[in-house]
């Protein structure tokens, strides 16, 4: 079974993701941002199945702005895809702060390798 990780998998876009991948027998994990609490609605019906939430799906509190809030879930669930949606919060004039890949040193199986091929201006195999 394949993994994804959604970042903004609260979020409209995340959310219609999250359940195409589940219907195509994804295991997907997803974080949150976590001033909702998890209570955004786009995904309460999944929350609620027991035949999936925990079990396929697999959500997690978060804040872009926080490394070690991304890379523990990043960790834990090791995806084979990685989509990410989510968006910092802030405004014009509210600066923030691009991780690099000194701090963030989580490794996702071939995504980095597929950066690579990006920077190169080849296309990914």
């Amino acid at each position: 079974m394949k993994r994804a990780f959604i970042t903004g998998i609260e979020g409209q876009d995340g959310s219609y993701l999250a359940e195409l991948l589940l219907a195509k027998n994804y295991e997907v994990h997803g974080i949150f941002r976590r001033s909702t609490n998890g209570g955004a609605v786009n995904l309460r019906h999944l929350k609620a199945d027991a035949q999936v939430f925990q079990k396929t799906l697999f959500l997690y509190p978060a804040d872009l702005d926080e490394v070690d809030s991304i890379r523990v879930p990043l960790e834990q669930s090791v995806p084979d895809e990685l989509y990410h949606l989510g968006k910092m919060l802030g405004g014009p004039g509210i600066p923030f702060r691009v991780l690099d890949a000194q701090e963030f040193p989580v490794r996702v199986k071939h995504f980095d390798d597929r950066l690579g091929h990006l920077a190169d201006g080849q296309p990914a195999l």
